[in-house]
């Protein structure tokens, strides 16, 4: 019996090692990738919707443009979203539910009811509303600064703002949690009894015992909003042509089927990629999570 549960243990870290690994040469490949590629991203070449070959090695799209390329492009501005909408929502989660843990009382059952409440509305809904209000002020004041070379970049950066936005709520519902349980510890109540202010004890007492957790939840945050990213510029309300996602790589692949010619490639290798890309984080995340936090998972 012991041994088959260290097997399985160990079958298991294997696996968690795969995904590290395999989360590793992805975000390697979506950055060094496009530099070392022999075809520029946006240039439309003669073969339109070749397969597979030995010179391009995903086949091309229906512009003639090399797939591999673009392929690793979107996978870089994906994490890229995924990354930068996951710290937005970590500030925010974690700054919310630390003074709602802290405060306790009338204010945390205020501050949480809001929560709830944030969490029975439609989160994609949001974003879109937020797009639609906010990119055109965005780029008249880019024009407005001299910034116009930074139009192209308005509508990820509203992405990553946005999702980061509908998705703190269960970093605030976490923190707080474990801030209510830190702040009755001897050591808070010491600092307390010393004369520390709130925001002291806060900053130098119980945040520090908050890094792993916080580290945990932004590991699983990155994919949900990679997935999130993904539908959004798969619907055409995401990152923009003549950039690309993995989300709107999918809706070019979707666009290119018809009766006369099935371009598989299209759609099996973004789709692949978006796959394997949110099992890697969701498995190196879920792994974390059981080491730092074996009381939440």
């Amino acid at each position: 019996m012991k041994a088959s549960v260290r097997a399985s243990k160990k079958g298991f870290d294997g696996w968690t090692a795969f995904a590290a690994a395999s989360l590793a040469l992805l975000v390697l490949a979506a950055i060094f990738g496009p530099m070392l590629s022999r075809y520029p991203a946006a240039a439309i070449g003669e073969e339109s919707l070749a397969p597979p070959s030995p010179s391009h090695w995903m086949g091309t799209d229906i512009h003639g443009r090399d797939l591999l390329t673009r392929l690793l492009c979107g996978a870089r501005i994906s994490f890229l979203v995924g990354f930068f909408g996951a710290v937005v929502s970590l500030v925010i989660g974690s700054t919310y539910g630390a003074v709602a843990g802290y405060a306790g009382g009338k204010v945390d059952r205020f501050l949480m009811q809001i929560v709830d409440l944030l969490y029975s509305l439609p989160t994609l809904i949001f974003v879109i509303v937020l797009i639609a209000l906010l990119e055109a002020p965005l780029r008249k004041a880019l024009i407005g600064c001299q910034l116009a070379g930074l139009l192209p970049y308005s509508r990820i950066f509203l992405l990553f703002l946005g999702l980061g936005l509908v998705e703190w709520l269960t970093m605030a519902r976490v923190v707080r949690s474990r801030v209510l349980v830190l702040k009755s510890a001897l050591f808070v109540q010491a600092a307390r009894v010393i004369g520390r202010s709130p925001f002291g004890i806060l900053r130098h007492h119980i945040l520090p015992h908050l890094l792993g957790i916080v580290a945990v939840y932004l590991t699983l945050t990155v994919p949900a909003v990679i997935l999130a990213e993904s539908f959004l510029s798969f619907l055409g309300l995401g990152v923009e042509p003549p950039s690309a996602s993995l989300g709107t790589l999918l809706a070019d692949g979707a666009q290119a089927i018809n009766p006369m010619k099935t371009a598989w490639w299209l759609l099996v290798f973004p789709g692949g990629m978006l796959a394997w890309t949110l099992w890697a984080l969701n498995a190196l995340g879920d792994k974390l999570r059981d080491r730092l936090d074996p009381i939440g998972s």
